[in-house]
């Protein structure tokens, strides 16, 4: 029995009304529903990791 291979990309900007912009790009490789799982699993990890180091740098940035 053969392996499918799923890709998936998504490539999006969001720009608020400050002229903050958002970047976001995935790039992933799928054949499992166990596969799917653990990588929604590390996007959700590193998103909240990103978004840790970057209110601590928003909060430097204002302390100055």
């Amino acid at each position: 029995m053969h392996e499918i291979k799923k890709a998936v990309a998504l490539e999006k900007t969001f720009v608020g009304e400050n002229e903050t912009e958002i970047q976001f790009k995935i790039e992933t490789v799928c054949s499992t529903s166990e596969e799917m799982r653990n990588t929604l699993s590390f996007m959700a990890q590193s998103s909240h990791r990103f978004y840790l180091e970057l209110a601590k740098k928003l909060i430097v940035c204002f302390e100055k």
